[in-house]
């Protein structure tokens, strides 16, 4: 996962956060620092999730009239356009249904970013040669990160202050539902001191305008300079103080932007058919394989009735040769019980593809990682899909990634199965 905000750069790789200072912020200077982070750490993956910092994104909670998912999308969309001062041209934008209502509402999280600075990032990514999957909003993935770390506030109405160098995040979870936001840029120094602190009081503010808040405690991540300024703001609005160190904003938990518990997406349409675009590109010769196996398997008829499973790879071993003029392969004639072959993997995962399911892409990592995408309309066999993953004797450590309902859709859901090749 990658953050931009103003010069500094944040990278997450395997639970490691690190972050560098470019020397400007405009994108050549970005892609810099970024690419020397990347290399610094040895990241070899091309594929990121962009996430956008909370004082870059308008956040609106509002009711609408409506419990049932694709009007709320509809609704959501007309809200949006109605209440920002953009049109639908300049932002891309996203909602999130906090909660059904007693009378028949639905509280919604309505958001938006400015397509420029979504461009912007994704510009710099480019430049590093990194495909953006998913573009996430930050304060999003801090409540939800804070929500799994602290089950105990479930119960209790919390005030959550995030304070960066840069930055100030003030949110507010209401027996664990996210029900306020703020995000403000700041310079937070020892002549600033009353600047953060009186936005934080405004923000209480604001939000106590609802008569049926009742705070209690305020929990404090980020600068421990400024942790005895923030205890006596929690004395000031007669609230618990609770102190941590710097909420992991994005990072230390990137499987939450990468899940189904991540609902706020700006990742544009066109730079989404772009990705899958380059993706493919990567990806070529395995799938000019895969054409190959799947020619096959029409010519075979249903291979799921196929009794000789050495017959089957024959024919499939035959249509890989057909393609090598076409495409570069590293996959050698081996033993299949010692080295599984392309065809060998792409003929097992088709075995255990549902026919409710649709196969989308297939990648390999470091060489023994698959990683599989697809979509589906129903829920159960896509956990039917992965469970059949499990049970093969090609694969281990199956993990099911994640399951997305798509925005604009009300049945489909994208999801992700990674395994390790082999046992």
């Amino acid at each position: 996962m990658v953050e931009m905000t103003g010069r500094r750069i944040r990278l997450v790789y395997h639970r490691k956060s690190v972050q560098s200072e470019a020397s400007s912020d405009d994108p050549a200077s970005l892609a810099s620092s970024l690419k020397f982070l990347l290399s610094s750490n040895s990241v070899r993956s091309r594929r990121a999730v962009l996430n956008i910092p909370r004082h870059q994104a308008i956040l609106k909670f509002v009711k609408l009239p409506s419990q049932e998912a694709s009007e709320i999308g509809r609704m959501a969309k007309m809200e949006v356009l109605r209440q920002i001062p953009y049109s639908e041209e300049e932002i891309i934008h996203s909602h999130k249904t906090i909660r059904p209502e007693v009378d028949g509402y639905s509280l919604v999280l309505l958001a938006a970013v400015p397509k420029s600075i979504v461009d912007r990032f994704l510009l710099v990514l480019e430049s590093c040669g990194l495909v953006a999957d998913k573009v996430t909003l930050g304060a999003e993935i801090a409540t939800e990160w804070f929500r799994e770390n602290y089950p105990k506030t479930a119960s209790q109405e919390v005030l959550l202050v995030n304070l960066s160098p840069d930055t100030l995040g003030v949110d507010v979870l209401q027996k664990g539902e996210w029900v306020f936001s703020r995000g403000i840029s700041l310079d937070v120094s020892a002549k600033n001191t009353a600047q953060w602190l009186n936005e934080v009081e405004a923000s209480v503010i604001s939000y106590q305008k609802n008569p049926f808040s009742q705070l209690q405690t305020l929990y404090f991540f980020g600068l421990s300079s400024c942790s005895g300024d923030a205890r006596r703001l929690a004395a000031e609005l007669k609230l618990e103080f609770q102190e941590f160190g710097p909420l992991p904003n994005f990072g230390m938990i990137p499987e939450i932007g990468c899940s189904g518990k991540a609902s706020i997406h700006f990742l544009p349409v066109k730079q989404d058919v772009q990705k899958n675009r380059v993706e493919w590109k990567k990806q070529v010769g395995f799938l000019l394989i895969g054409m190959g196996l799947i020619a096959a398997l029409v010519g075979v008829g249903s291979w799921k009735r196929e009794q000789n499973q050495k017959k089957l790879l024959a024919k499939i071993e035959a249509e890989i040769e057909r393609n090598k003029p076409f495409v570069h392969t590293s996959a050698s004639p081996a033993d299949s019980s010692q080295r599984p072959l392309a065809a060998d993997i792409f003929a097992e995962v088709h075995q255990l593809l549902p026919s409710k399911v649709m196969l989308e892409a297939l990648d390999y990592e470091d060489h023994d990682v698959l990683t599989v995408r697809g979509s589906s309309d129903e829920i159960t066999g896509i956990f039917e899909f992965s469970g059949a993953f499990k049970k093969s004797p090609w694969f281990s450590a199956v993990e099911l990634k994640y399951v997305n309902k798509r925005p604009d859709s009300s049945q489909t859901n994208d999801f992700e199965i990674q395994a390790k090749i082999g046992k």
